[in-house]
């Protein structure tokens, strides 16, 4: 029997004998086996040194059992230290994950993320510990744990990436599923955008979306929106959307499409009609930009992830709405002076319902902001674009670092798919 006075580093169970498990003198790593042999031969000749160091006069023996039933503690002088060795075989393994989702499916969601991570550490199985995480990855969401269920994604998508499966077909159904469920996290999470962008422009992402998740374009066109720092990406983004136009067309995606890809402001301007539902003539009064912003307003509102309220004492935001719209607002106006050489300042004050100087100022901050190579002319009241000719030597330097980038993926990917043995 313990005594707790004496023996530092033991906790005792109900009856005082040790409990392996609980006691902090000795980590039991199931990680590091295979088997419970493994397990056992790993544990038992340091578990007796610590006892023989400890209890040097005591006499103790090992079982392989836990008592029936609780008892009265003996007197550890008449009675040897007892300690208990429990072998779990896959009947209770298997227990301890239909418990965890007996938890899960009660609304106790803490307590069935806490059973299945330790079901992944004793289980076997590799398509029973996938599904294990599946069920931990969807615990830590409706928790609301973003930075651990981010972790559980990354986790879940290295596992996707490299195991072998059945078939391509289950694959890929597991990508598509991993982006859906992403969205919860990456519209939640601090560095959610960064995060979606990274994740859906990768190959096989980008693939699983063009063969059978052709509405995800959604997000990730507004991920690319409204991170300006990720404007870069806005080529390969158009690029994707000119590809699929043909099997799905969105607000979002024919916006960026009508800007981007065909120049076209009146076809643009009879979108919105048809978007908005009206068959009136849009008047030349109405300013098309401010269309644009309304239906983009209304997309986003009716979306429940762009969409997505914060609510601030009596007050209810959309905090993602203002910014992608301000950031739509800046796209149509740069995409606008770069295909006129020459902007008349008076028409985009009546086009933005400002006064000239009001409408001078914010012309002056959208060049400075956008680094467009323009200069304002105020005796003609003139925004004039100057032209300049991309350097070739330029463009083959930024080919080359494309290029760099997708042969240091498709090695990656190489290396990822190729057999251990084989390496």
């Amino acid at each position: 029997m313990v005594d707790p006075e004496r023996d530092h580093g033991f906790v005792p169970d109900y009856q005082g004998d040790i409990d392996v498990i609980r006691s902090p003198f000795f980590d039991v790593g199931f990680g590091f086996d295979h088997t419970v042999e493994d397990y056992l031969n790993r544990i038992l000749p340091h578990l007796v040194d610590v006892l023989d160091e400890q209890l040097p006069t005591d006499e103790w023996t090992i079982t392989g059992s836990p008592p029936t039933s609780p008892t009265s503690a003996p007197s550890p002088a008449t009675s040897p230290l007892c300690i208990t060795c429990l072998l779990i075989g896959q009947e209770q393994i298997e227990a301890l994950y239909q418990y965890a989702k007996f938890q899960f499916e009660c609304g106790n969601y803490s307590g069935a993320a806490d059973y299945l991570y330790h079901y992944r550490d004793l289980c076997t199985n590799s398509d029973r510990s996938l599904s294990a995480l599946w069920g931990k990855l969807a615990a830590e969401i409706l928790m609301q744990n973003w930075a651990i269920a981010l972790e559980e994604l990354n986790r879940l998508k290295e596992i996707i990436d490299s195991k072998n499966f059945a078939s391509p077909l289950y694959q890929l159904q597991n990508r598509i599923w991993l982006m859906h469920w992403s969205l919860f996290i990456f519209f939640n999470h601090e560095n959610g955008r960064n995060g979606i962008i990274d994740l859906f422009f990768q190959d096989r992402y980008l693939n699983a979306i063009q063969t059978n998740a052709n509405h995800l374009l959604r997000y990730v066109a507004t991920a690319v929106i409204v991170s300006k720092r990720r404007w870069n990406m806005i080529k390969e983004l158009i690029k994707v959307i000119q590809q699929e136009n043909h099997v799905f067309k969105d607000p979002i995606t024919e916006f960026l499409e009508c800007l981007y890809i065909n120049y076209d402001f009146e076809g643009a301007q009879q979108k919105l009609q048809e978007y908005m539902g009206s068959t009136s003539k849009i008047t030349s009064s109405v300013s098309l930009e401010i269309e644009i912003i309304l239906l983009l307003h209304n997309v986003i509102l009716n979306d429940p992830f762009l969409g997505k309220r914060v609510e601030d004492a009596n007050f209810s935001t959309v905090p993602l709405k203002d910014e992608f719209l301000e950031n739509a607002r800046l796209f149509i106006f740069e995409t606008y002076c770069r295909i006129h050489q020459c902007i008349d300042i008076g028409m985009l004050a009546e086009k933005l319902n400002m006064n000239y100087d009001e409408a001078e100022n914010w012309i002056m901050n959208l060049v400075q902001n956008a680094k467009l190579e323009a200069k304002i002319d105020s005796v003609s009241g003139t925004v004039i674009m100057e032209t300049s000719n991309v350097n070739v030597y330029e463009q083959l330097i930024e080919t080359m670092k494309n290029l760099n980038t997708r042969t240091y993926l498709l090695a990656k990917s190489l290396v990822d798919q190729t057999p251990q043995s084989a390496r």
